[in-house]
């Protein structure tokens, strides 16, 4: 994923004092020697360092980058051990990491509930929110969803230029170029069969007209907005990548220079998606032999990848690169798997995607981000929860009698991975159906406590105060709507 180049800076820039050494490894692009640095940190084995929830949740964004999944998991677990007596940020760290684990394990629809859910965190800061802001358009573009993901770096933009650090102005600039760069190539003539894609691409402009990109380069040059070095970097093989699609093949060069760099610091993924981007303009300029040897390193991993995402293009791209090279019958056998691929693709990732708009407690909003920052013992409990809110007795001892757990080993569970006990989590679950209950009955023929008591909640004190301290307003005031 190119996202990783970013997500690298923008972790960093959205934490309260990072030490220099770090921030520098970061910015300047030298992520295998921050790697080190971080792990030195969070090493709990010296005892001259008690490692920081800092320490765990840098070396945990690191190890998520370099595609150690289950390393970074065990140190954000870590992370939360540390900061379980706070229990507001406990709550949105907790849904940020989710949100990052989901999206680079490319489990999208669960990224994007992660994302919005730390978006709409009162206790969020204003650099978490971009951040989350930031993923929620990478999922946006991931899925081919140009329109979305336009209108939420329209919102980047604007929290960007509001930020008192001129830094976020120079990322978010970088990612809607990055975007636009992405969108142009996939649009071009010589790819459009790459339907995946086409099915979307004519529709990539802002609805209100905005030049979000001229904004943001008026906002960089009046506020003297800082390079950051790795962001140039990626910005400066754009500029390769364009001129390779333009037909200028010597442009290679300086392409393989930016690929050994991502090999030489451990970015496979991103070295993927670099390979994938080169032979998408290798095949536009109909360099055939240039398109089929960039993508040779990725065919040993294609056979035990299981079903990725990244195999539609690579298909797509051999497709192309045989077809070009007068090898018809291998060009429709990998036309035929691509096109198979981008039909189980769709099916099984856009059912769980909202609305950039959508508000919380739509019944048809997608699952939740809780089971996600749980255990797998405890995501049990939690699904036992969501299946049985309608129950009016439900209760914390039955639900750890379910998952053969003492009720003190679930409640230490929910709180050090949510930070909330399992009683809240069944009330606000019970809060949101409800207001999904009276925003879906247009015809007026439900009433306040009809729609509570079909969610186990029958007291109506109960009912409107926790309504309104979770929603701002009274359950009545949402029938009106």
């Amino acid at each position: 994923m190119y996202s990783l180049i970013y997500f690298t800076v923008v972790s960093t820039l959205a934490e309260c004092d990072v030490p220099a050494s770090y921030s520098e490894k970061i910015f300047n692009g030298k992520l295998a020697e921050a790697s080190l640095c971080a792990g030195r940190a969070a090493d709990v084995g010296d005892s001259a360092h008690a490692p920081t929830y800092e320490d765990f949740q840098r070396y945990a964004d690191l190890q998520s980058v370099l595609g150690c999944y289950e390393d970074a998991e065990e140190f954000y677990r870590k992370a939360h051990k540390t900061i379980r007596q706070e229990k507001s940020r406990l709550r949105v760290m907790s849904t940020r990491n989710a949100a990052w684990q989901a999206f680079f394990q490319t489990r999208l629809s669960t990224a994007q509930v992660c994302f919005r859910r730390v978006r709409e965190e009162p206790d969020a800061s204003p650099a978490t929110r971009i951040e989350a802001t930031l993923g929620e358009t990478f999922v946006m573009h991931e899925l081919g969803y140009p329109s979305l993901a336009n209108e939420l770096l329209a919102e980047l933009a604007d929290a960007a230029m509001a930020h008192p650090d001129a830094r976020w102005i120079t990322v978010i600039h970088a990612v809607a170029r990055d975007i636009a760069a992405q969108s142009q190539l996939r649009s071009s003539e010589a790819l459009s069969d790459h339907v995946y894609w086409q099915s979307a691409l004519h529709d990539h402009a802002l609805r209100d007209g905005r030049d979000v990109l001229a904004e943001l380069a008026a906002a960089a040059a009046s506020r003297q907005a800082p390079s950051i070095p790795v962001i140039a970097m990626r910005s400066a093989y754009l500029e390769h990548l364009r001129s390779l699609a333009g037909g200028r093949v010597s442009a290679m060069s300086d392409i393989k220079t930016h690929i050994g760099w991502s090999q030489a610091n451990g970015l496979h993924e991103y070295q993927r998606a670099v390979r994938l981007e080169v032979s998408l303009s290798a095949v536009v300029a109909q360099a055939a032999h240039a398109a089929e040897a960039t993508l040779e390193p990725l065919r040993e991993a294609l056979r035990g990848a299981g079903s990725r995402r990244w195999q539609l293009e690579y298909l797509y791209c051999m497709a192309k690169a045989c077809r070009l090279q007068g090898r018809n019958d291998e060009s429709l056998d990998y036309f035929g798997r691509y096109a198979l691929r981008a039909m189980q693709t769709l099916r099984a990732e856009t059912p769980g995607i909202a609305p950039v708009g959508m508000p919380q407690g739509n019944p048809h909003a997608p699952s939740d981000d809780v089971s996600a920052r749980l255990p797998a013992r405890y995501r049990r409990a939690y699904r036992y929860l969501m299946d049985h809110l309608d129950q009016r007795d439900l209760s914390v001892r039955e639900v750890a009698a379910v998952i053969g757990v003492t009720e003190r080993a679930l409640q230490a569970a929910f709180k050090t991975h949510l930070g909330v006990s399992p009683t809240e989590v069944i009330r606000k679950r019970r809060m949101e159906r409800i207001r999904g209950e009276l925003l879906a009955d247009h015809g007026g023929h439900t009433s306040v406590i009809e729609a509570a008591s079909k969610w186990g909640v029958t007291n109506r004190s109960t009912l409107v105060n926790g309504y309104r301290r979770q929603f701002h307003e009274a359950p009545s005031d949402t029938l009106l709507r």
